[in-house]
């Protein structure tokens, strides 16, 4: 699926940025990047102010879950969406490993990240017992003739090269945002494990990104909306792993992708908001049950807000003039109010 998009360095005539002697100085247009980093910081800081204002803890597990589900869809691995949702509901007493290292790494982001605990991470997410890094080739292959697109430093490299990475994390003074951005890249080309690089490299990311914002918990999910380019994703780090350093195209892609995840996030967050308020009011009010199941389909999206007559009568499979008088009883207790156009033109919505 997605590792068909890398290119393969060798059939262009081209080393693995890992292959140049000063590989790690990495450089990106600064203006660029900078004017992409403005736009992320304030998107995030409304999204930090109606999150706390809301505090709710269920909100927060969602995002989890979604997450979690994500980063694995990545690698192409599809998890049962509800047996996540029952693991990240026992957080730190959650039956997985692998889940309870992604959600402790965001829960624990002040703590420093050694190789101890790198290694950790990997034996949670694997399975596996041994804790060391690969002494095989590290390869990423095509599926569909297993050729090699991608293969990170060799094995007798890793003590040393994760022993940089690792240095870097813990001292380098760089915007937490841009560190998270450079950080999955550098850890992808490393590839320091046989499998569950990508988990780690994007766990790691989230821990930055938690730094950054100073909480224990996920605000967004950049792996759902990663996901959502995955194709983008592959290629990309393609190119720069390709490349000779300069990873402009790799952060601006990372930093639209992070913008986009924050601004879903916010929409989503209003949205839940809107519906707890508005439950909370008719919550007061009597309902008869096929009312209330029209409510609940406008709050969960099922039918379009605003909505017409028609929308309510193909929801609830009853006639148009059934439809309406559910509407007039909605309407005469305040919990829903029609457009200034009348007849069958008239559109409603919830009074939030």
């Amino acid at each position: 699926m997605t590792h068909f998009l890398r290119r393969k360095c060798y059939i262009d005539n081209m080393l693995y940025i890992h292959q140049f002697p000063d590989w790690t100085r990495f450089r990106f247009d600064s203006k660029a990047i900078i004017n992409e980093l403005g736009q992320v910081r304030l998107e995030e800081g409304r999204l930090l102010g109606i999150s706390e204002m809301l505090d709710d803890d269920t909100l927060e597990d969602e995002i989890t879950v979604r997450d979690i589900v994500a980063t694995y869809a990545i690698d192409g691995q599809q998890l049962d969406r509800e047996l996540v949702q029952e693991q990240v509901e026992k957080k730190e007493k959650a039956d997985k490993a692998a889940f309870r290292s992604l959600m402790g790494a965001v829960k624990n982001f002040r703590n420093e990240i050694d190789e101890a605990r790198i290694l950790g991470w990997y034996a949670s997410i694997t399975g596996k017992s041994q804790r060391n890094f690969r002494d095989g080739p590290g390869q990423v292959l095509l599926r569909t003739d297993n050729s090699v697109v991608f293969a990170g430093p060799g094995a007798e490299r890793l003590p040393h090269e994760m022993g940089n990475f690792i240095t870097w994390l813990n001292t380098a003074q760089l915007d937490s945002v841009l560190k998270a951005a450079i950080a999955q890249f550098w850890f992808l080309t490393i590839r320091p494990f046989d499998k569950a690089n990508g988990k780690i490299a994007r766990l790691i990311t989230n821990l930055l990104l938690a730094r950054t914002e100073s909480t224990g918990h996920l605000q967004y999910s950049i792996n759902e909306q990663i996901l959502n380019d995955v194709d983008n994703y592959f290629r990309i780090l393609g190119t720069a792993q390709c490349g000779n350093g300069d990873l402009t195209e790799w952060i601006l892609w990372f930093l639209k992708t992070l913008r986009k995840a924050i601004q879903n996030e916010r929409s989503a967050i209003k949205m839940y908001a809107d519906m707890v308020k508005f439950k909370g009011k008719k919550s007061a009010e009597g309902m008869q049950p096929r009312v209330q199941k029209i409510v609940d389909a406008v709050i969960a999206g099922k039918i379009p807000q605003p909505f017409k007559v028609k929308d309510v009568a193909g929801f609830t499979g009853t006639s148009h003039d059934s439809a309406l008088r559910d509407i007039q009883k909605l309407i005469a207790q305040k919990l829903v109010e029609p457009s200034k156009k009348g007849g069958r033109s008239t559109s409603y919505s919830l009074v939030i």
